[in-house]
Parts: C-alpha cells; sequence; structure tokens
C-alpha cells in the first residue's frame, strides 16, 4: 500500500500539471561507482550501479516541491545472493522554500526498503523511513548546508550532516568541485537489551567524515558528466560492519540529464 505522505505529493503534483500553475520538470542521474558508501558506512566493496529520477514542480521562484526514486543495483556478486541482498528502492518526497537569498530551507521523508535482501529474525524484509530538515546557505566562495535527519524505522536515532561545496571555473565546459563533509550520530548504535538489532555506529558523536574533488562538465545544455573521487573516515570503532578499515577511497562517475 502505498504511503499517504506519497499519495498526497502525487495529487499535488497532478493538480499542478493539469492547472498549469508553476513549472514542473523531470530529472535523471546514474552514478558509476567503485563502491557503496552511505554516511561513512561501507556497505558493499563492490562496483555499484546507483540510478535515480526526480520530479519536481517550481510551484513559485520561492517554493517547490521533489520526489525522487532512487536505486542501488550491485554489479560484483562476490558470493551467492549478493546482488540481490544490495537491492536497494528509496523514495524521497520533499519540499523546499528560499525565503531570502542566499537561504534556503527545506523538509522531507525518506523510505528506505531492500525487497530482495535476505529476511530479518522478525520476518520482515530490511526497511526503515526518516524525515529531515536541511538548511543552506550560498556563499561567496562555498555551499554550505546541514541537514539534521531522524530514523524513526529499523534504527531509531539522529543523524547531523554538514557539507561544504566549492565550484572553481577551469573553463566553460569544465568545473573544479570540491566538498567536505562531517557526520554525527546520536542513538544509532548497539542496544544493549536487543544485541541482536541491526545499527550503525559504535558511539554517539561525530561518526564520519570525507574529503571529495570533481571534475564537472556539460555535454549539452541538458547533460553533465562529472568524474569525482572521494576519501572517507570513520571516527567511531567501526564494528558496526565487521571492522572494516577507517578509512577507505570510492570513484565514480555521473551522468545526468535534467529536462
Amino acid at each position: 500500500m502505498a504511503s499517504p505522505i506519497a499519495n498526497a505529493l502525487a495529487a499535488t503534483l497532478l493538480l499542478a500539471a493539469v492547472s498549469g500553475a508553476g513549472e514542473l520538470g523531470l530529472s535523471f542521474e546514474a552514478l558509476y561507482a567503485s563502491a557503496y558508501i552511505w554516511r561513512g558506512v561501507e556497505l558493499d566493496s563492490g562496483r555499484s550501479l546507483q540510478p535515480g529520477v526526480t520530479l519536481f514542480w517550481e510551484a513559485s521562484d520561492k517554493v517547490g516541491f521533489d520526489a525522487n526514486v532512487w536505486w542501488n543495483l550491485a554489479q560484483t556478486e562476490p558470493e551467492p545472493g549478493h546482488e540481490e541482498a544490495l537491492f536497494e528502492r528509496d523514495l524521497t518526497l520533499s519540499g523546499r522554500l528560499a525565503p531570502a537569498e542566499p537561504w534556503t530551507l527545506s523538509v522531507g521523508w525518506v523510505d528506505y526498503r531492500s525487497p530482495k535482501a535476505p529476511r530479518l529474525p522478525n520476518g520482515d524484509r530490511p526497511r526503515t523511513r526518516e524525515v529531515f530538515v536541511e538548511a543552506g546557505y550560498a556563499g561567496k566562495v562555498a555551499t554550505h548546508a546541514a541537514k539534521l535527519s531522524y530514523d524513526f524505522g529499523q534504527y531509531r536515532g539522529y543523524y547531523l550532516d554538514w557539507t561544504s561545496t566549492a565550484t572553481v571555473p577551469l573553463g566553460e565546459w569544465l568545473d573544479l568541485e570540491s566538498s567536505l563533509h562531517l557526520g554525527a550520530a546520536q542513538g544509532m548504535g548497539p542496544n544493549p537489551s536487543q544485541p541482536d538489532e541491526c545499527y550503525y555506529y559504535d558511539e554517539d558523536g561525530v561518526v564520519d567524515g570525507s574529503v571529495g574533488a570533481a571534475l564537472v562538465t556539460s555535454l549539452t545544455p541538458h547533460l553533465s558528466l562529472r568524474i569525482s573521487g572521494v576519501w572517507v573516515v570513520r571516527f567511531d570503532s567501526d564494528e558496526a560492519f565487521g571492522g572494516k578499515s577507517k578509512s577507505t577511497t570510492w570513484g565514480g562517475v555521473t551522468l545526468a540529464w535534467s529536462l
């Protein structure tokens, strides 16, 4: 059964299309990555294809709404069932507000699903949900964003993401983009009363960080190509996913199209 939130947004977008209010748009993005890393956690060390589709409605120059569907498709099979276990489908619904330049605000809801993964002890497939609020500031040198997410499903905890991104033009069709990220978590560690319960981090506080760089080129007015590399560091003991190395790197190629 579809979520009431998803139904409400779909009805809103349909009403916008029928009434002609605002502006509707569509974008597609596909990342081919050397690994699947999420908030500092290495979920898969193998190659991954991660496509996503976003339908957006610009109701005015200050208000907008987005509906995004994203997938993770494992491209390697180191053991039987690996590709199905790592198959993931996420749905994100959000609203955006630009109260005054250079500030932006957004709120949203995310549904994470792994419909082909092995069932949990309770018989369910892995699934969790989040709500989030995000504030962005576009400075002269860099763009800064702080995003607070609350997982009210499988993990039941908070994650705070701070990211700064700077872009340096290298030519008419080429930009150099650099980024710095820090992530902090609260309540997403192990539960002593339920030792078999899934968790992401071993302690509260600052848990991960990353430094990234990317070359971005516009192939056409609607099509762009990004080649990126990221160095990721874990600041907790990293026992949640088998005590892997506390630092790792990954690279990827992204093709993005918008209408």
